[in-house]
C-alpha cells in the first residue's frame, strides 16, 4: 500500500494525507479489490496518475477539500439577447456570424446559446476546447481560428470543419491528413492588411492559391483578415476593400468559389453599423461583442447590447482604515514595476480574495461606481471603500464587470468557479400528467398504476391518459401519444433504454433538456461501449439536442473504471453518496438545478429505486426516502420538469421500499415532504456516517 501512496505523491506533488485519503476512497469504491493491491495499483496508474497530472484534477477538487471563493456568473439570457440582436443586424447587411467562444474555453452552454440564437458556426482557437464542445454534444460546424501548427494537422482535419490558414507547408499537411482519412477540409486564406499578425501579404496571395488549388483533400472556401488584435489597426472601407479585391481576383482568375469574405472580428462592427462595410464582406467572427456587449477597437458598448453576460464576484477578506501612501523607502513591486500612489489620506480600504495570479486585474471594473481599485499583488486586490453608500463588512462580496483580458483569465483560472444562470422563466403546464406503464410481465407495475393515478389526481393534477403496455412497438406509440399532451410525462417500469426512448421523444417535442439521473450505478453509460453516454445520445449526427454539461448523476455508488472515465471525459457532473454527505442534499439539488436548467427547455428525470435505502434488505449508504423526495419536489417546484421515468423495481425489494417509491414519485407532482429548515437539516446526512460514503471522480465546475 505504501508503494501506491508513494506513486500517487510522486506524480501529484500532493500531500501524503490527501493521497492516503484518495487511496482509501478508491478501496472503498471498488469492493472486489479491497483485499489486494495489484488491480488497485493498475487503477492508480491508469486513473490517478492522469488525474493528478491535471486531466481529472478539477473533478476531485471538492472531494479533496478545495473550495473556490471567486465566482464568474454567466447569464445565458443576456448572452442570447446579445447574439440574437447582432445576428439580426448583420443579416440586414448580408453578413453571417461565427460565434467565437474561445474566451470561455469552449463552454458548451455558451456555444449552444449562440447557435440557438442564429450563428452559423462556432469559432475556437484550441483543440482542447474543440474536443470539449464535440464531446458535450455540439454539432454545429467548428472553425479553428488560430492558424494550425504542423504537428496538429491531423487533429485539425479530424476535429474541425474549417480552419484559417496562411502557410503553404501547413496546408499541404492538412491536405495529406485529409486524404489519408477520406475527408475534405475547408480553409480560409488569411491576408495581412497591416495589423501584422497572421496572414499572407497581398502580393503573395495568388502564387499561394495556385499551389493550394492543386492540393487534394482541402477546399479553399474564402479569404479573411484579422485587424485590431496585435497592431491595433482599425477596419476601414479602404483596407477591407483590399480584402474584397483579393477575393474578386481569385474568382476571376482561378474560378475559386469564394463563400466567405471574412472581414475580421468585433472591431468591424462600427463600420457595419455606419453602413460603410464593403458589400462583398459577408462574414464576421464575433466574440467580444457577443460576450461583453462591446466592440474591440474603442471598447465601447454597441447599441442595445448587454454588458452583464459575465459578472465576477469575490469576498472581502480585510477591511481597515489605513494610509494611502506606503510607509518607508519604496522600490519595485512584486511584478518588477515602479508604482506611483495617489495621496488620499487615511481611508477605508479593503482586500478582495483575488489577484494577478487569477486574472488580469487591470481589466476589472467594480459594478458599484463608488468603489475604486487601488492595485493588486498576485493574491490580493486592494480597493478603496470610503465612498460606498452602504458600509461594507468582512465577508461581503464585491462584483465586477470584466474586459476581454480579465474574462480570459477568469475562465481559464482553476481558482475561479463558474455559475451558469438563466433569467427566462419557463411556463410548464403542470396540471396535466400523462402516465405510461412499461409492464415487463410480472404485473408489479400494472398493479401499482391505478393507485399512482388516483393519488396524483388527489394532488390537483389532471391525469389525461393512462396506458399499460408490454411490447417495445406499443410502448413507443404510447409514449408518442402521451407526449402529445402539454403536461408532464411519467413512465413507470423499464430501464435505461426505456428512459432514453422517452427522453428522445421529449427532446423532439420540447427542445434541449437537462437530465437528472438518480441511480446507484452509471446506467447511462454502457459497459460494452463506455465511450458512449446514453448510447450515442451526444455528439453524433443522429444525436439528441443535449449537452453532457446539462447531465447530472445523483447517488452513484458503484460502476466499472471505464464507466467512471466516460463520465469524467464527457464532463458529466456526478454527486456520489459521499458528495451528498459532505455538501448536504439541498446544496446538491441547487447545483443540480442550475446545471440542468441552464440553456434548456426543461428537465428530464430518471429514478432507479435501487438508489434508495432498503433497511429490510440491509442496503444502506444510499439515498434516504426524504432525500429522494426532496430532489423531485424541488425540481417540480422549479417548474422545469418535463418527464419522469421510474425504473422497474428489482425482484426482492421489500414492500416497504415499494411504498416509499410510490410516495417519492408523488413529490414530482406536488406532494410536499419538507416544511422547515430543521427538516432539511435532518435529511442532510440521513442515517449515514460521514466516513461511510463512496467516492468516485465527480466534475462540478460550478461549485
Amino acid at each position: 500500500m505504501q508503494e501506491i501512496i508513494d506513486l500517487m505523491i510522486s506524480c501529484s506533488s500532493d500531500t501524503e494525507s490527501h493521497a492516503e485519503r484518495s487511496l482509501f476512497a478508491l478501496q472503498d469504491w471498488f469492493p472486489p479489490w479491497n483485499t489486494g493491491t495489484r488491480e488497485l495499483h493498475l487503477v492508480v496508474r491508469d486513473v490517478f496518475i492522469p488525474a493528478f497530472k491535471g486531466r481529472f484534477w478539477k473533478v476531485w477538487e471538492k472531494v479533496l477539500g478545495v473550495r473556490r471563493d471567486t465566482l464568474v456568473r454567466i447569464n445565458l439570457t443576456n448572452l442570447r439577447e446579445n447574439t440574437r440582436r447582432l445576428v439580426e443586424r448583420c443579416q440586414q447587411e448580408g453578413v453571417l456570424i461565427t460565434g467565437v467562444t474561445k474566451a470561455t474555453f469552449g463552454l458548451p452552454q455558451v456555444a449552444r446559446t449562440m447557435i440557438q440564437s442564429g450563428v452559423i458556426s462556432i469559432g475556437e482557437s484550441r483543440l482542447e476546447s474543440v474536443k470539449r464542445l464535440k464531446t458535450a454534444g455540439i454539432r454545429a460546424p467548428l472553425m479553428m481560428l488560430r492558424i494550425p501548427s504542423l504537428n496538429l494537422a491531423k487533429d485539425i482535419v479530424l476535429k474541425t470543419d474549417i480552419s484559417l490558414n496562411s502557410e503553404r507547408t501547413v496546408i499541404e499537411a492538412l491536405s495529406d491528413a485529409a486524404v489519408r482519412h477520406g475527408r475534405v477540409h475547408k480553409i480560409v486564406l488569411m491576408i495581412d492588411l497591416g495589423d501584422l499578425r497572421e496572414g499572407v501579404m497581398p502580393k503573395d496571395v495568388e502564387p499561394l492559391v495556385e499551389r493550394v488549388l492543386e492540393m487534394p483533400g482541402v477546399q479553399l472556401v474564402g479569404v479573411g483578415t484579422n485587424l485590431t488584435c496585435y497592431g491595433g489597426v482599425i477596419p476601414t472601407e479602404k483596407n477591407l476593400g483590399r480584402l474584397v479585391d483579393c477575393g474578386d481576383r481569385l474568382v476571376g482568375s482561378y474560378g475559386v468559389d469564394i463563400q466567405y469574405v471574412s472581414g475580421g472580428n468585433s472591431s468591424t462592427l462600427p463600420l457595419l453599423f455606419s453602413g460603410k462595410l464593403p458589400a462583398a464582406v459577408n462574414h464576421l467572427r464575433l466574440g467580444e461583442s457577443i460576450l461583453l456587449g462591446r466592440e474591440t477597437a474603442t471598447s465601447t458598448q454597441w447599441p442595445g447590447a448587454s454588458s452583464d453576460v459575465f459578472e465576477l464576484s469575490s469576498e472581502l477578506i480585510e477591511i481597515k482604515i489605513k494610509p494611502s501612501l506606503p510607509i518607508g523607502e519604496t522600490g519595485m513591486d512584486a511584478f518588477g514595476r515602479k508604482v506611483s500612489f495617489e495621496n488620499r489620506g487615511n481611508h477605508r480600504r479593503g482586500i478582495v480574495n483575488l489577484g494577478r495570479a487569477d486574472l488580469d486585474v487591470d481589466g476589472l471594473v467594480p459594478i458599484d461606481p463608488n468603489i475604486t481599485i487601488l492595485g493588486a499583488s498576485s493574491d490580493h486586490l486592494l480597493v478603496d471603500l470610503s465612498a460606498t453608500k452602504t458600509p461594507k463588512k468582512l465577508g461581503d462580496r464585491l462584483t465586477f464587470r470584466m474586459a476581454y483580458s480579465a474574462l480570459i483569465g477568469a475562465m481559464s483560472s482553476d481558482s475561479i468557479s463558474r455559475d451558469i444562470v438563466e433569467d427566462e422563466s419557463r411556463e410548464t403546464e403542470i396540471s396535466q400528467v400523462a402516465l405510461v406503464c412499461r409492464d415487463v410481465g410480472d404485473g408489479r407495475n400494472r398493479s401499482l398504476l391505478p393507485d399512482i393515478a388516483a393519488r396524483i389526481d388527489e394532488l390537483g393534477c389532471d391525469v389525461v391518459s393512462t396506458t399499460i403496455t408490454g411490447s417495445d412497438q406499443v410502448f413507443e406509440q404510447a409514449l408518442n401519444d402521451a407526449i402529445s399532451c402539454e403536461g408532464r410525462l411519467m413512465v413507470t417500469g423499464g430501464n435505461a433504454a426505456v428512459a432514453q426512448c422517452a427522453l428522445s421523444q421529449l427532446v423532439e417535442r420540447h427542445g434541449p433538456l437537462g437530465v437528472v439521473w438518480i441511480d446507484a450505478q452509471p446506467g447511462l453509460v454502457s459497459e460494452s461501449e463506455p465511450a458512449e453516454i446514453l448510447t450515442g445520445a451526444f455528439g453524433s449526427d443522429e444525436a439528441l439536442d443535449l449537452l453532457t454539461n446539462n447531465v447530472v448523476v445523483i447517488g452513484l455508488r458503484e460502476g466499472s473504471p471505464a464507466q467512471v472515465l466516460a463520465l469524467v471525459d464527457h464532463e458529466v457532473s456526478v454527486f456520489t453518496m459521499e458528495d451528498i454527505d459532505l455538501l448536504g442534499i439541498q446544496e446538491v439539488i441547487d447545483k443540480c438545478l442550475r446545471q440542468t436548467s441552464a440553456g434548456t427547455a426543461g428537465v428530464f428525470v430518471y429514478l432507479n429505486p435501487a438508489v434508495m435505502e432498503d433497511s429490510d434488505q440491509g442496503r444502506q449508504k444510499a439515498l434516504t426516502c426524504h432525500e429522494t423526495s426532496l430532489i423531485l419536489e424541488c425540481i417540480s417546484d422549479s417548474e422545469h420538469l418535463r418527464g419522469l421515468v421510474v425504473a422497474q423495481s428489482p425482484k426482492g425489494f421489500s414492500e416497504t421500499l415499494a411504498e416509499q417509491v410510490n410516495s417519492v414519485t408523488l413529490s414530482a407532482f406536488g406532494r410536499k415532504t419538507m416544511h422547515s429548515p430543521s427538516d432539511l437539516e435532518k435529511t442532510a446526512y440521513g442515517n449515514r456516517s460521514m466516513s461511510g460514503g463512496h467516492i468516485i471522480p465527480s466534475n462540478k465546475e460550478s461549485q
